[in-house]
C-alpha cells in the first residue's frame, strides 16, 4: 500500500474524529446553559414562592402556582420536541 496514500486516509479518518469531538463539546456547553438556565428559574420561583408565603398573600401564592404551570408546560414542550422518537422495532 502507497504510504501517502496511508497517511492520507489516517490523517482523514483524524478530522472526522476531531470533527465529531468539536460537535460533542458543542453539545455539551448548550446542554450546561440549559441545566444553568433550569436552576436559576428553580431558585427564581423558590424565592418568589417563599416571599409570597411570608407576606401571607393567597393571590402572590396563586401567581407563583401560574408561574411554575407555565414553566412546567414550556420545559416539557421543550423536552418533547427535542427527544428523537424511538426506533421502530420489527417482528
Amino acid at each position: 500500500m502507497n504510504p501517502w496514500r496511508t497517511l492520507r486516509l489516517i490523517i482523514t479518518y483524524l478530522e472526522k474524529i476531531m470533527a465529531t469531538l468539536d460537535d460533542i463539546k458543542a453539545a455539551v456547553t448548550a446542554e450546561t446553559t440549559v441545566e444553568q438556565s433550569v436552576v436559576a428559574l428553580l431558585q427564581t420561583l423558590s424565592a418568589d414562592l417563599k416571599a409570597a408565603i411570608a407576606s401571607n398573600d393567597p393571590a402572590a401564592m396563586q401567581a407563583v402556582v401560574d408561574q411554575i404551570d407555565a414553566n412546567t408546560k414550556a420545559l416539557s414542550d421543550a423536552v418533547t420536541a427535542n427527544t428523537p422518537a424511538a426506533p421502530a422495532t420489527g417482528p
